[in-house]
């Protein structure tokens, strides 16, 4: 098959379709029934939701179990030639497999922000501190509100959705 080509799987129903789920809502006893049946699918989810929950965290274990067995093998085995490299003295040794070799890095820890804008201050560094800005847009809205003045490019759209409350049910 050629990467262009694109696979599509036929639509197959998982689970066959409610009683009275063909039938077009033109009653309040439909639209009851539909909620019955919205009520039936909403838990159907939430069921499978929590079983892939399950399997995606037992297999979340599976590998960092075997992902940290790896890297305490690698520690392991790391340890055992810089030993062996300390015994002989060298920080570089050759071998067919590759070279291993010690390499010096500097790493810097640096105090609370706070501090170091101090510093900065104090050592006369402008450079040192940086101002961000960026837009609060919980304060824009109420001017807008209060004002009716809006930025270029600001839109509101509404959108119109259909929720339903489920009533309680005592389980």
């Amino acid at each position: 098959m050629e990467t262009s080509e694109v696979v599509v799987e036929e639509h197959e129903d998982l689970f066959p379709p409610l009683a009275g789920e063909e039938v077009p809502v033109t009653e309040l006893v439909h639209v009851i029934e539909a909620e019955k049946r919205i009520r039936y699918w909403s838990e159907k989810k939430s069921a499978l939701d929590k079983e892939a929950a399950e399997v995606l965290d037992f297999y979340r274990r599976w590998y960092e179990r075997r992902v940290r067995h790896c890297e305490e093998r690698i520690g392991f085995n790391t340890q055992q030639i810089a030993a062996y490299m300390d015994i002989l003295g060298v920080t570089k040794l050759p071998t067919p497999e590759g070279t291993p070799f010690f390499k010096t890095i500097t790493k810097k820890e640096w105090p609370e922000d706070a501090a170091l804008v101090v510093f900065a201050q104090q050592n006369e560094i402008p450079e040192g501190v940086r101002a961000k800005f960026s837009p609060d847009k919980k304060a824009i809205a109420e001017y807008i509100g209060r004002t009716g003045n809006v930025p270029d490019g600001y839109v509101e759209r509404e959108e119109r959705t259909l929720q339903i409350r489920q009533a309680r049910r005592d389980v």
